[in-house]
């Protein structure tokens, strides 16, 4: 098991309001699902029951 951080930003909405980085953590957390594009580095290194 490997433990990792990810990187969140402030988000800005389409109607110009902005989303804190902590909101982002909570609800990316409680979705389990955290977006990682191809080029992400070390993406491949991850694996099933590695912890964030």
């Amino acid at each position: 098991m490997n433990y990792w951080i990810f990187i969140a930003n402030y988000w800005k909405l389409s109607d110009g309001q902005w989303v804190d980085s902590r909101e982002i953590i909570r609800t990316r957390a409680g979705d389990k699902f955290w977006g990682l594009g191809e080029r992400t580095p070390n993406r491949k290194a991850l694996a099933k029951d590695d912890r964030v």
